[in-house]
């Protein structure tokens, strides 16, 4: 699989601005982007149906960056980390990061025993939810997420 280095992102309020019309966030697009050509391996973790998750990464050509991806549709929900064991079957939980906005995302990545990287650049987020759901790092915007996964993942 790559470089061993996997980043996991929620869907509503991480990757897409669904509090609007469902458009990714600014810089999203870049970061994706970045990460795909340093060799990460990235995958979507959420707790949105199969069918609308699809239509809105393939309708803002997003999909094309995702090795695979976890539903409400097909498994336990969020803070139970099934979707992530499910994706992510044999690799090392030491080498993944889990990206979201929701205390679920924070603590299904602990509980996997994954890197847990609060995206604070939704307006909605608690910083101080996500770091007392163990959080261990949080990011202001996508650039800073680029940096904070590299500084994670290193090694």
């Amino acid at each position: 699989m790559g470089s061993g280095r996997h980043i996991v992102f929620d869907c509503d309020g991480t990757l897409l601005n669904t509090q609007g019309q469902g458009q990714p966030y600014e810089g999203i697009p870049e970061l994706l982007h970045r990460l795909m050509a340093a060799d990460y391996q990235l995958y979507v973790w959420t707790g949105r149906d199969r069918p609308s998750t699809l239509r809105l990464l393939q309708e803002h050509n997003l999909m094309r960056y995702f090795q695979d991806l976890r539903t409400a549709s097909e498994m336990t929900p969020k803070p139970h980390p099934q979707g992530l064991q499910d994706m992510l079957s044999g690799v090392d939980p030491s080498l993944v990061a889990v990206v979201g906005d929701s205390w679920t995302d924070m603590k299904g990545a602990r509980l996997f025993g994954a890197y847990a990287l609060g995206a604070t650049w939704n307006p909605q987020v608690s910083s101080e939810a996500l770091t007392e759901f163990g959080a261990h790092a949080l990011a202001a915007t996508p650039r800073d997420c680029y940096d904070t996964l590299l500084r994670l993942l290193q090694g």
